[in-house]
C-alpha cells in the first residue's frame, strides 16, 4: 500500500509539474502568435491611422466640407462617415473641428458686422433675432381657381364631383 502511496504522490508530482511547464509554455505561445498577428495587422492599422489624421488636418484646413477634405486627404467620402459611425474618438475630433470652424465663422461674421457690412448685419439679424421679428417670410396664395365649397352641402359636393367625373 505504501507503494501505492508514493506512486500517487509522484503521479500527481509529474502532473503538478508537467501543468506547470504547460502553464508557462502557453503564454510563450500565445505572445508569440499575437505579436506575429499585431506585425501582420499593423501597416493596415498604420495606413488608416495615418488617413485618419490626413482627413483630420485636411477637414480643419477646408472648413471642415468633407468632399474638399476627402479629395485633399486621398480618401473617398464614403470611408469619413463610415470612420465616423465606427470610430467614437474620430467623431469626437471631427464634432470638435466643426465647433472649431464655427467659431471661426461666426468671429468672421462679427468682424463684417464690426465694420460695417450691412449684408452681414441683416443676416445675423434674420438668423439670430427671429424673436424680434427679423425674419423673412413668404405668403403663398393657394387659392387660385378653386370654388368655394363651405357653404355647400355634402350631397352637392358629392353632385358636382359625379357630373364632373361624367364629363370625363
Amino acid at each position: 500500500m505504501e507503494t501505492n502511496k508514493n506512486t500517487a504522490k509522484t503521479d500527481s508530482k509529474t502532473t503538478k509539474q508537467t501543468n506547470t511547464r504547460s502553464i508557462k509554455k502557453t503564454p510563450v505561445i500565445e505572445k508569440q502568435s499575437t505579436n506575429s498577428d499585431i506585425l501582420k495587422e499593423k501597416p493596415e492599422q498604420t495606413q488608416t491611422i495615418n488617413a485618419k489624421k490626413r482627413m483630420l488636418k485636411a477637414m480643419e484646413n477646408n472648413l471642415c466640407i468633407v468632399t474638399r477634405a476627402s479629395n485633399v486627404a486621398k480618401i473617398h467620402r464614403s470611408t469619413h462617415y463610415q470612420w465616423i459611425v465606427d470610430d467614437p474618438e474620430y467623431k469626437k475630433q471631427i464634432d470638435e473641428l466643426s465647433e472649431i470652424v464655427h467659431d471661426m465663422v461666426e468671429n468672421e461674421l462679427f468682424q463684417q458686422i464690426k465694420g460695417g457690412n450691412t449684408t452681414s448685419t441683416i443676416f445675423y439679424m434674420k438668423c439670430k433675432m427671429r424673436s424680434r421679428g427679423y425674419i423673412e417670410k413668404s405668403e403663398m396664395d393657394l387659392n387660385f381657381n378653386q370654388p368655394d365649397f363651405s357653404q355647400l352641402s355634402t350631397d352637392e359636393i358629392r353632385e358636382m364631383l359625379n357630373k364632373s367625373n361624367e364629363q370625363k
